[in-house]
């Protein structure tokens, strides 16, 4: 039996995303991509190893970002940070460690990305 993650980030192997953080601010444009484990559905036993990359960011102003995850028949956190990780909270790259996830439940993956001097985007 496989696990779902239920996201565009996942469900897709590349997607790109346009957010802002006011009426007057440019857009920022984040793509995220999966490497590892890719698949509709996941194999709970292995790595998943997921990506982003602004494309329109400088070294002025650098993007910080933020993972989580929901379990999501029952809408509650799901804790994998720092625990069930090869990478920090606040890294562009998300590796999970294989046997984190349930075999036959669904999960939500999610990035915030923002810029510490302007708020989320």
């Amino acid at each position: 039996m496989h696990s779902r993650i239920i996201s565009h980030s996942i469900a897709n192997d590349l997607n790109s995303i346009s957010l802002c953080t006011c009426d007057f601010c440019p857009w920022i444009f984040v793509q995220y991509s999966c490497l590892s484990n890719c698949g509709a559905y996941l194999n709970p036993s292995s790595r998943l190893v997921l990506s982003t990359e602004c494309l329109n960011c400088d070294e002025i102003q650098p993007i910080t970002y933020n993972w989580s995850a929901v379990d999501v028949p029952t809408s509650l956190p799901f804790l994998v940070w720092p625990e069930r990780t090869l990478t920090p909270q606040n890294f562009p790259d998300a590796v999970i460690l294989g046997g984190t996830f349930d075999s036959g439940t669904s999960y939500r993956i999610k990035v915030v990305a923002s810029r510490p001097s302007s708020g989320i985007f």
